[in-house]
């Protein structure tokens, strides 16, 4: 599933509603409500934070407008899969924390390839440029070594 960047970046604001059913009307929210079910969903005991991973492709550029030198580069977005990760939402210490060794250890030596927003309600959601699909695998890794 792919959606275009344009629509990213104002759908990710609205994060909160879409996870939780309420009506917003895009191409984000119709690849969010493709997931499978257990996606992006928390029961009513589940108040752990979960990790949206999501790979970003370029598409080619569209021609640039008249009087303009620059070409508009539009990205895809593809959902890769769902992470649980070892902390509630009430728990902005041990967030905190994570979050800063999570930063030193993958996004600091691949800034500029990663980039991801967290909410409030317990959803984060991962971007990773589309060359860098290896560090799935190193983000998995991560989140199991750090989820005691």
């Amino acid at each position: 599933m792919v959606v275009p960047d344009e629509y990213v970046a104002t759908e990710l604001k609205n994060l909160e509603d879409i996870l939780h059913g309420r009506p917003i009307h895009s191409r984000l929210h119709q690849t969010i409500a493709s997931l499978p079910d257990h996606c992006g969903t928390m029961g009513d005991n589940d108040n752990l934070y979960h990790m949206i991973i999501l790979l970003e492709e370029a598409m080619e550029a569209d021609e640039p407008a008249e009087g303009s030198d620059e070409q508009e580069t539009k990205k895809i977005h593809e959902f890769v899969e769902e992470l649980v990760l070892p902390f509630t939402v009430d728990e902005l210490d041990a967030l905190n924390k994570w979050f800063d060794k999570f930063d030193e250890d993958i996004c600091i030596p691949n800034e500029g390839h990663i980039k991801y927003e967290i909410t409030s309600d317990g959803m984060m959601v991962l971007i990773l440029d589309k060359e860098y699909e290896h560090l799935i695998t190193n983000v998995r890794d991560f989140v199991e070594a750090n989820s005691s």
